[in-house]
């Protein structure tokens, strides 16, 4: 099952790298849709963050980049009661939190759709995934994944830097990989204002 992106270490730092950083935005109250930990975001020029691609359905790229990837949310309900959660199920609520993983340097960890081997390293791809109802309720995970058949050397959204070997994954139909966003597809990696 797909997952979305994980933050797990930072370029060159190996897995001691602090994987708990973020920053927090505001989304706009009473924001209908849900957005899930793995997902996408961006920032709007309202101030506002929402999911990225929910009409779309694009992978994010330079002409269109991403803030970075939710990884938490808190929000007041209806009943005025303070919520925390893996993801933000879209209804009537208020001071609507996102926490946000924004760090351009941040790598990732993402599930691809297909076997992926050695070949594939240094390569561009692109997510898939972005439907409206992507993710799960259960865990609160994204539903997004990295499109295997996009494989180019041109610039797309992520870059894969590594499979991991484990003795199974390297073999998985569905492997974990490590990426990281390319130059310029995050919007604070841009040099031009939101």
């Amino acid at each position: 099952m797909a997952y979305g992106l994980r933050p797990v270490q930072g370029n060159g730092t190996g897995y001691g790298y602090s994987t708990g950083g973020f920053s927090e935005f505001e989304m706009a109250d009473d924001y209908s849709g849900n957005v899930f930990s793995g997902d996408f975001v961006e920032l709007l020029t309202t101030g506002y963050v929402q999911r990225q691609n929910t009409t779309t359905g694009e992978s994010p790229i330079i002409a269109k980049p991403t803030l970075g990837v939710a990884v938490g949310f808190r929000w007041v309900d209806s009943t005025g009661s303070p919520n925390w959660g893996q993801y933000y199920p879209g209804g009537t609520a208020t001071e609507i939190r996102i926490s946000v993983c924004s760090d351009p340097k941040q790598i990732y960890m993402i599930q691809g759709d297909e076997v992926m081997d050695v070949s594939d390293t240094g390569k561009c791809f692109s997510v898939a995934g972005f439907a409206a109802s992507a993710g799960s309720t259960a865990t609160g995970n994204s539903g997004i994944y990295l499109d295997s058949s996009t494989a180019t050397a041109s610039a797309l959204t992520l870059r894969c830097l590594a499979i991991p070997k484990d003795g199974a994954n390297e073999n998985s139909a569905t492997p974990n990989v490590i990426v990281q966003l390319l130059e310029n597809v995050a919007q604070f990696d841009s040099t031009a204002g939101i």
